[in-house]
């Protein structure tokens, strides 16, 4: 299984889901998706979704993503006094 740093639950949630619904799924990486079939979709709905200022599926915080919240609370608190 590939290793994602930033969000790893996340990661192991898709690939659990793949897993249990399907066997005919491959996760490649391509260095550009440009004149791939279905990619070139794919971006321009990427690039649409970060403007949208709504969220549509909250997926939560990370575990390492909600100690650095913790800490920079905790700094600005202490600073603060």
């Amino acid at each position: 299984m590939g290793k994602s740093t930033c969000r790893p639950n996340l990661l192991i949630d898709i690939v659990d889901l793949v897993s249990k619904y399907s066997n005919n799924v491959t996760f490649i990486w391509l260095p550009s998706h440009i004149g791939i079939k279905g990619n070139e979709l794919a971006y321009t709905l990427a690039n649409a979704a970060i403007v949208n200022s709504n969220v549509d599926v909250d997926i939560g915080l990370e575990l390492s993503e909600a100690y650095i919240l913790v800490d920079r609370y905790v700094i600005d608190k202490w600073q603060h006094i």
